[in-house]
């Protein structure tokens, strides 16, 4: 390990110790955590049917939640989150990794109309905020608020193809308090205007807690 990686270790009261030399098979503490978080990511990348490149995201999000599993030291109960920060894990920081979110193109609440949809992948290293993926652009943005659609699968969502070969099923929590949204882009609806029937299709959601989108008639007007 690196000075620095040792020097924090120690900062945190923590003991390392390695295998000597050639004997590999002194690795089992280490081996099994790292097999744990491997089955974690793949379960994540399999449930989402998404391709390999979201593997960063997959194992990065397993070694975060592995580190608020309990364990005890000298009788007490404890997490390896606790033992690094001084402070117990927040549980409101377990979120449905890989979900369809729609979150606002600008900070600016003032557009809350104007939303894009994105991969939920995370949470951001600059601040307590969330972390998305837009694959259009292949970039990371970051928001406080989002409305999550945990009825879609992403990959097929988004035209990925799963590159395994394990399917599983989707279980959706119906008392999330992430409740999925009434429209969805695309979606072709009837609205009354001045007393006329007209036909119209979504063009964006909210990202907020309303019932407010933006419709295109069939003429190109929004409404």
């Amino acid at each position: 390990m690196g000075s620095k990686i040792t020097a924090y270790a120690t900062t945190n009261d923590c003991t390392i110790e390695s295998a000597p030399p050639e004997h590999q098979s002194k690795n089992g503490v280490c081996e099994s955590n790292w097999r744990t978080l491997l089955k974690m990511a793949i379960s994540w990348l399999a449930s989402s049917l998404l391709p390999n490149i979201y593997w960063f995201f997959a194992l990065k999000r397993a070694a975060e939640v592995s580190n608020y599993l309990p364990l005890k030291i000298n009788n007490q109960l404890t997490s390896p989150h606790e033992l690094a920060y001084h402070t117990k894990p927040d549980i409101r920081n377990i979120f449905p990794l890989f979900s369809v979110a729609y979150i606002t193109q600008t900070d600016d609440h003032l557009y809350n109309n104007q939303t894009i949809c994105t991969i939920l992948v995370g949470r951001s290293k600059k601040s307590n905020i969330i972390q998305f993926y837009h694959p259009q652009t292949k970039k990371t943005l970051s928001r406080a608020r989002c409305t999550i659609d945990e009825a879609l699968v992403v990959g097929p969502a988004f035209g990925f193809q799963y590159e395994g070969g394990l399917y599983i099923n989707k279980y959706c929590d119906s008392t999330n308090i992430n409740k999925a949204p009434t429209f969805k882009p695309q979606q072709k609806v009837n609205v009354q205007i001045k007393g006329n029937l007209y036909e119209a299709f979504v063009i964006t959601i909210p990202a907020f807690d309303d019932t407010i989108c933006t419709l295109q008639l069939k003429d190109g007007s929004l409404q």
